[in-house]
């Protein structure tokens, strides 16, 4: 669930070019006093509910050589109006890391059955 203000977090970046092998993704770096303030070493993959200019985004932030960095999808970046190099505002909460995206095909199976629901709360 997003809401609107105050996040706990929030900086601002340019969008930049991450090359990883032979692909080139968008993302923005953190900063780095940000970074220091995050539990990134218990969760080096921490996953975040964020606002990018104001639009709904669940992603992670994700080690890199660099430093840490979101990726943003080219729907995302088609959406926002923003290319490399343009600045972004980012506001962000640290999501729960133990959250399990299901998906509806799977909740309705497990609605049907008992005996999957109690496998499923098992895990």
């Amino acid at each position: 669930m997003f809401r609107r203000r105050p996040f706990a977090y929030q900086f601002e970046a340019n969008v930049s070019e991450y090359d990883f092998g032979t692909m080139a993704y968008r993302v923005v770096y953190l900063p780095k006093e940000l970074i220091a303030k995050l539990p990134l070493k218990q969760h080096p993959r921490l996953r975040i509910d964020a606002l990018i200019d104001d639009i709904p985004h669940h992603g992670a932030v994700q080690p890199s050589r660099r430093g840490p960095y979101l990726l943003l999808s080219k729907r995302l970046l088609k959406e926002l109006g923003k290319s490399q190099g343009d600045l972004v505002q980012v506001s962000f909460d640290i999501a729960d890391q133990d959250a399990v995206d299901v998906p509806p095909e799977l909740e309705l199976a497990l609605a049907r059955s008992p005996h999957l629901q109690r496998k499923w709360d098992s895990l």
